[in-house]
């Protein structure tokens, strides 16, 4: 059976306001998530002191969860592939203009190191504008992912796969969740710290985003498949019912 996560409503929800709901993923009564097909749980929280007979008698605080599915791991990994894809689509532009300079590089026997900065004013002057096709189809990739995520948690890649990011609480990730530190202050950090520890040991510098995607591997096949993105950011990634 596929893993589930509990998702909590708020006591509003539970009385018939209108509220999140991961069901369909957006603004429900609270009972169309049972309508929706997800068993609906009340838990009491109850005082474990012993009572005292002569206290008036004390109602109980209920919260309400509803049950949603936790992504499977080959389906984020297929969400990650496609966001991937889309990646190399939109640098193709940059990758013709690369190709041709070592192309002519080698028809005139010309040894050119693509790291040198000869090289990169020899792109720039044979090839600015399939560079500047490039640079505006990433930054347009990326405004549109980034603008996905923070309105509907779901990259190009989770829409496609049927997958969302919402919060621990069933709430909207929103940019913050999201973006902002699910992906920005992820990547960053691990870029950072990455090299800080290359230039004191002298190790490669992608050793530890390779480390980083390696043990959120791991993490998609154990528990609740959090991984190191999700505990940051409080998130958790959820499969989309088929008819919504």
């Amino acid at each position: 059976s596929p893993a589930v996560f509990r998702l909590p409503f708020s006591a509003a929800a539970a009385n018939g306001a209108r509220q999140f709901s991961v069901c369909r993923l957006q603004s429900l009564p609270f009972q169309a998530a049972a309508k929706a097909g997800r068993p609906l749980y009340q838990e009491k929280i109850v005082n474990i002191e012993k009572p005292d007979p002569y206290a008036a008698p004390q109602s109980f605080e209920t919260e309400a969860f509803v049950e949603v599915d936790i992504a499977p791991p080959l389906r984020r990994i297929g969400a990650y592939l496609l966001n991937t894809l889309f990646q190399i689509l939109a640098t193709i532009p940059l990758i013709i203009a690369i190709a041709s300079v070592v192309r002519q590089s080698q028809v005139l026997d010309q040894v050119l190191d693509i790291e040198s900065p000869a090289f990169w004013e020899l792109v720039i002057q044979q090839n600015s504008g399939l560079l500047l096709l490039g640079a505006v189809l990433l930054i347009v990739l990326g405004i549109v992912q980034a603008a996905l995520l923070t309105t509907r948690g779901q990259s190009l890649g989770k829409m496609i796969c049927r997958l969302k990011v919402v919060k621990t609480d069933g709430s909207d990730a929103g940019f913050v969740g999201a973006v902002l530190l699910r992906e920005i202050v992820f990547w960053v950090g691990i870029a950072i710290a990455g090299g800080i520890i290359s230039a004191l040991t002298g190790w490669q510098d992608n050793w530890l985003n390779n480390l980083a995607m390696l043990v959120c591997l791991v993490q998609l096949c154990v528990g609740n498949r959090r991984t190191i993105q999700d505990m940051l950011a409080g998130t958790v990634v959820i499969k989309l019912p088929p008819k919504y």
